[in-house]
Parts: structure tokens; sequence; C-alpha cells
């Protein structure tokens, strides 16, 4: 049966505004069955350096971008460093900004910020990264533990994503102990939503480990505010499916046999 061009526009219509209506995160979740990176519009990452930085935040260009693209800290040396456990957050406070903030167990806290917010967060705060300010659209999170050389590893454990007005539908994190895999080991948090229009948090525990002083990006972590194009198929009983990223929307489902 041949469905005319304004039934198929009144479909799409509904299915996006379903989409939009719904507030649901998936986490590791085998309901999202396609993901399609767009592109990453924030992130922030810890690492062991001796020298040099150790935590950061930035716009989506990690720390290869331009001169004022990310902010930085120093937590301490490698002595410091090595083998402890940290607990971290990375905050989202909606029409505000973005917080990362690192926590050594039983000691200090830092925090970077990147926004303008009513209440003022304590450490270093940047409203804009090379001139962009946050609020662009993303529909998930990459979490991401990474030990590329011998003798480094990255134990990532006590994952937590915690927001008032969303719901987990579906999915669990795992713990991740990543030794000298070569490739990350890779968490994913995709919603049906815009993240960016959302109050919500990550939170954990990392610990890295490595030998000797030099390799700072060997053994670390990164964490990607990302837009995808995903697929996610519902639980049965749920009316709608959703395709999201860049507000596209993808259909799937069973095809209909010709009359």
């Amino acid at each position: 049966m041949r469905i005319p061009s304004r039934s198929l526009a009144l479909l799409a219509s509904g299915l996006f505004a379903a989409a939009a209506s719904a507030t649901n995160v998936y986490v590791n979740s085998p309901l999202v069955t396609s993901y399609t990176a767009s592109a990453t519009v924030g992130g922030s990452k810890y690492r062991i350096s001796n020298t040099n930085f150790d935590m950061t935040l930035d716009r989506g260009t990690d720390t290869g971008g331009p001169a004022g693209s990310f902010l930085q800290a120093g937590l301490g040396n490698h002595a410091f460093l090595n083998g402890i456990a940290y607990d971290f957050e990375l905050g989202h406070v909606a029409g505000e900004g973005i917080l990362f903030t690192m926590t050594r167990q039983g000691g200090a806290s830092t925090t970077l910020s990147w926004g303008t917010f009513t209440t003022p967060p304590p450490g270093t705060n940047a409203a804009t990264l090379n001139g962009i300010a946050p609020g662009a659209v993303f529909n998930s999170v990459q979490i991401s533990s990474v030990a590329t050389a011998g003798n480094r590893s990255a134990d990532l454990s006590n994952l937590v994503f915690s927001s008032g007005a969303l719901t987990l539908a579906d999915g669990t994190f795992g713990s991740t102990l990543t030794t000298n895999a070569g490739s990350p080991a890779t968490q994913l948090v995709v919603a049906d939503v815009d993240l960016s229009q959302f109050d919500w948090s990550l939170s954990g525990t990392i610990v890295l480990t490595k030998q000797g002083t030099g390799g700072d990006e060997t053994v670390r972590m990164r964490l990607s505010l990302v837009d995808a194009v995903v697929t996610i198929i519902p639980e049965p009983g749920t009316a709608s499916l959703f395709g999201l990223g860049l507000f596209g929307l993808a259909f799937v489902g069973r095809k209909r046999t010709p009359r």
C-alpha cells in the first residue's frame, strides 16, 4: 500500500514529538543497535604527568586544540599520583555550563568549569573556550580508559550517571581494568533527548598507574560529550522508536507484505 507523502510527514512529526517528550538514558545497552559519532562538543581528561597538567576540561578538541581551547590543572607529580584513587565528577548545569572535579580520596578537590554559573564554582573557570560557550547539542557521553604501553593500567570503577529529570531505561555500568590494552576500553551513555537541556552528573573512581615519569598520554581517562546518530530499539510494548543525532530520525521495524 502506498502511503501519501503528507501522511509520511505526519508520521515523522509524530515520532519527533514522541522522541522529544521522552527522557530516557541507556547505559552500555544492547537496545542501542547503532551508534555513529557526528561531533564532540566537550570533554575532560585525567592523566599522570610528572611536571605538566594532570586534568583538563575542553570544548571537544581534547588538548590538541588551539590555545585557549581547554582548561588545565596539575594535581601533583608522578610519585604523588601513581596508583592513587581519585573520585571524579563531570557535571552539567543546563543553561550554565560544565564542571569537572577530581578529589583525591581522603584529600583535596580540584575543579575546572566552563560556562557562566549562577553560583560561581571553586577552582578555575572560563566563560568561553577559544571563544566558544557551552550549549551545543549532544546526546551521549563516552567514557574511555586507556593504557597503551607496558607497565601501565587504568582502573575505572563506581560509575554512576545521575539526573533528577532523566530515567535509566536500560543497561548498567561495569568496572574496567585496562592494562597495556592498546585500544581504549569504552563505556557509553546514550539519551533519547538533547543532554545539553538537562542537569546531570557522571561520577566514578579512577586509579592510574605507570612505571617511570614519561609517556603522559599513554595512560589516561577521557570523558567525551558526543552528538551521535543512534538507533534505539525500545523495550517490548514501547510505542516509538528513537533515532537521534543532530535531531535526525531512524526507522526500524518489520517490512509490510505488499497487497
